[in-house]
């Protein structure tokens, strides 16, 4: 009894963590969606990366996050996937940095020549 218990729990947990990211990547893209690229500064572009990155990275992250939860409370979850969402959020800053130091040189039309 106390087995099937703590497999109802832990299948309750899951689920719950499982709608939570569902959740948080949805929101995410509806804002993505809903606002487009526009001219921004250092913070709105942050906030824009992070929103971004949480709309495409958490998906993928899901499973890692859905296997942790089983074994660890939810105050420890819940900080794998902020760490997660602050080093995203760090490699936006360095994003940033990296383009406006690239703004109208010939090497940031070599980086897009590059990347494609």
């Amino acid at each position: 009894m106390a087995v099937q218990l703590q497999q109802a729990r832990i299948a309750r947990d899951t689920w719950l963590t499982g709608v939570a990211l569902a959740g948080v990547a949805i929101a995410a893209w509806a804002w993505l969606l809903r606002t487009g690229e526009q001219g921004m500064g250092a913070p709105a572009f942050l906030g824009a990366w992070t929103v971004m990155m949480a709309a495409m990275m958490l998906p993928s992250a899901a499973p890692l996050v859905l296997v942790y939860r089983r074994g660890a409370p939810a105050a420890s979850t819940a900080a794998l996937v902020g760490g997660y969402g602050a080093l995203w959020a760090a490699v936006g800053v360095v994003a940033y940095a990296a383009d406006r130091s690239l703004e109208g040189s010939r090497v940031s039309a070599l980086v897009l020549v590059g990347a494609g």
